[in-house]
């Protein structure tokens, strides 16, 4: 999912939440995927909502993982800052170079204690870096602990879920301060659908018209110049 259950907590408190949701997460979720589903009819004309509201994985060290994912590790969100597999997120450094190791093309170690990292240019075995006939100097870095998601549009989206959230519960009691919230998200979103904002996010860059592109329809409406006709 897009968001993450600790994203809740600055908007709302947990016991209230817990209350909302009667222990079934599955009704966050659900509430979750409407208000993606709402932002996405405002936003898709212009921004890449796919890549926008990509999901949270958890990380699985079986997985590969390409760069740009968003990866959940230990309650922190990461990156990869490179194609990855089976290297924990952390910044984990390479393995550290012994004089006995066969190191082949490529490979990359850690040098004590100057704690430099290098990488093989040429077959190597008691070739000690920084010997350049066999390595330079490099700086390896697997991921990067970043939240990629823009900040309004989690926000926003975090307030049009709470409101379906309670709409669900009795739609004629709920609680002002999550009218208000959404109101004032339904209208950022109307203000960007109309160009007057212009936030920070992935433009979307459609194929054309007439071209195969299945993921956003388009309305051609115009006409003819009128006619002067004379009598």
């Amino acid at each position: 999912m897009f968001l993450l259950q600790s994203d809740f907590k600055g908007q709302i408190q947990d016991q209230t939440l817990a209350i909302a949701i009667q222990g079934d997460s599955s009704l966050l979720n659900s509430a979750e995927r409407t208000a993606i589903a709402e932002m996405t009819s405002y936003l898709t004309a212009r921004y890449d909502c796919d890549k926008e509201f990509a999901d949270i994985f958890e990380y699985n060290n079986f997985d590969n993982y390409a760069v740009g994912q968003r990866v959940l590790h230990n309650g922190l969100l990461y990156v990869p800052a490179s194609e990855i597999t089976q290297v924990p997120p952390g910044n984990e450094p390479p393995p550290i170079y012994t004089d006995t190791s066969n190191y082949a093309v490529g490979d990359h170690v850690l040098v004590m204690p100057s704690g430099k990292q290098y990488t093989c240019t040429a077959a190597s075995t008691n070739n000690t870096p920084p010997d350049s006939a066999y390595w330079t100097a490099a700086t390896i870095q697997y991921w990067l602990q970043k939240d990629t998601r823009n900040p309004l549009l989690r926000t926003y989206c975090i307030d049009i879920a709470l409101y379906h959230l309670h709409s669900r519960i009795n739609p004629r009691q709920v609680p002002e301060l999550r009218q208000t919230r959404y109101s004032q998200a339904t209208s950022w979103l109307k203000e960007v659908s109309a160009q007057k904002i212009n936030p920070q996010l992935t433009p979307y860059t459609p194929i054309g018209v007439g071209d195969n592109d299945t993921t956003h329809d388009y309305v051609l409406f115009g006409g003819n110049l009128p006619r002067k006709l004379h009598f």
